[in-house]
């Protein structure tokens, strides 16, 4: 299933940043430790992998709920491909209809009848076109034909346009309903990337801080979100590409003590 550009240019943030959280939980705990104490890196070290992982649930739900609004938009395609095909039915229906009555009758009957410029092809004119001129027809009656020996069928026409329109009005009300549901899924859809948007923001902040205390400040750089893009980073929003994140360093540790040096013997 596709995903909007919408909703990967977050993803490949979120990969990096959830990414940085997991990998260099140690490293940012190694530099709470050194700051306020080793009680204190166990903690740390949890709160960052916990909030990598709220973030990484967060994206999920999102694309879940992008290819669900996706997968919807899709369905309504017969819908629409058969609201499509009545309405030139319809269309066609009426055209035929009005040359009819215009060679018998004349253009101010049939402009009495509903034929007022050009004949639409918005299939919900159509349908209001079609319903105006079955309603004349079947109230106005038909004058006395321009040419001796003419006959006009109203009936015949009447049922044409009739069993033309019918089709269109239920395929425009099967339209309607996938339109009502395409706004749920859009809905929801938004609701989604509006949750992830407000998690990003928290996380990334959170990891690239605790990077910073870590004196990881190339880390920091990469999964600090963007003030210009929403749920993405500052490196994504600028190359629009996927981030990546250096090797994972070697552990922090104490600088040797050096060495004493040694006080010189005299003699004597």
């Amino acid at each position: 299933m596709d995903v909007s550009k919408l909703v990967v240019d977050r993803q490949k943030s979120s990969r990096s940043v959830v990414a940085a959280a997991q990998t260099h939980a140690e490293r940012a705990g190694e530099g709470v430790a050194l700051l306020l104490g080793a009680d204190h890196k166990a903690p740390a070290v949890a709160m960052i992998r916990a909030m990598g992982n709220k973030l990484g649930n967060d994206c999920d739900a999102m694309v879940r709920a992008d290819e669900a609004h996706t997968s919807e938009l899709a369905d309504d395609r017969g819908q629409r491909d058969a609201r499509d095909l009545h309405a030139e039915e319809v269309r066609s229906t009426l055209v035929e209809v009005r040359e009819v009555v215009t060679a018998m009758f004349g253009a101010d009957f049939a402009a009495a009848l509903g034929f007022v410029g050009n004949t639409p092809r918005d299939p919900d004119q159509l349908v209001g076109l079609g319903g105006r001129v079955l309603d004349n027809m079947r109230q106005k009656g038909t004058p006395a034909p321009r040419f001796p020996g003419m006959c006009f069928d109203a009936t015949y026409w009447a049922g044409r346009l009739t069993a033309a329109v019918g089709p269109l009005k239920a395929a425009l009300g099967d339209v309607a309903r996938e339109e009502r549901e395409n706004e749920a899924t859009y809905v929801a859809k938004t609701k989604a990337i509006e949750a992830y948007d407000q998690t990003f923001s928290q996380v990334a902040t959170y990891v690239s801080a605790m990077l910073a205390i870590a004196g990881e400040k190339e880390l920091s750089r990469r999964v600090r979100p963007s003030s210009r893009r929403p749920g993405q980073t500052d490196e994504v929003a600028a190359t629009d590409g996927v981030a990546t994140l250096p090797p994972v360093p070697t552990p922090i540790t104490a600088a040797p003590t050096p060495p004493t040096a040694a006080t010189p013997v005299r003699n004597g």
